[in-house]
């Protein structure tokens, strides 16, 4: 059983890579992402967020751009406050740290639990994307079920935050060398 999971879990990567290497854009890297983390793990729901490059986060999400998301409601979305207080959970994932909560319902550090019993949210894992040790996003995932992450879950989880980052700064160099060239043009 494990090693299945284990050759499932390459296959996934494997599969990642490589529709990351032809996306064209930002947003569909993201969405790729987003889709397989759900897909491998068996999750409900989740996003993926871009941080702004404030080394100062607001204790809102006012610095938070929501690029992609999955079964999450528009008011779940629309809503500025964090999921923990201070933004605990955002904080220790920009840290490097795989965040995980078997059961936001009963954890003391989550900001309108009410919110989180609306949107049936059980289990979450967040990680960051890091590039070159600062986090430019985060990918936040959702059970609707109690869910405690095993390493190597966790591990699957880095591992496609650790690909939509690299793949968002290739896009974001791409696109500034595509203006340099429109500049020198000129």
């Amino acid at each position: 059983l494990d090693l299945k999971h284990r050759v499932r879990e390459m296959a996934v990567l494997y599969k990642l890579t490589s529709l990351l290497a032809r996306a064209s854009d930002a947003e569909e890297i993201l969405g790729l992402a987003l889709d397989s983390a759900l897909d491998i793990l068996e999750l409900d729901a989740g996003s993926i967020v871009l941080f702004s490059d404030d080394d100062h986060p607001a204790d809102d999400e006012r610095d938070v751009m929501l690029k992609t998301s999955r079964a999450l409601s528009d008011s779940w979305l629309a809503d500025p406050r964090p999921l923990s207080v201070g933004r605990e959970f955002d904080r220790r994932a920009a840290e490097g740290e795989i965040v995980v909560v078997e059961d936001l319902r009963s954890d003391p550090r989550i900001i309108g639990p009410e919110r989180v019993h609306e949107e049936q949210l059980v289990g979450f894992v967040t990680c960051a994307m890091l590039i070159q040790g600062r986090a430019i996003g985060a990918i936040r995932l959702y059970d609707r079920e109690p869910r405690l992450l095993d390493q190597g879950e966790q591990r699957l989880v880095r591992s496609i935050a650790q690909q939509a980052g690299l793949a968002i700064e290739q896009a974001r160099l791409l696109e500034l060398q595509g203006q340099d060239r429109k500049t020198q043009r000129q």
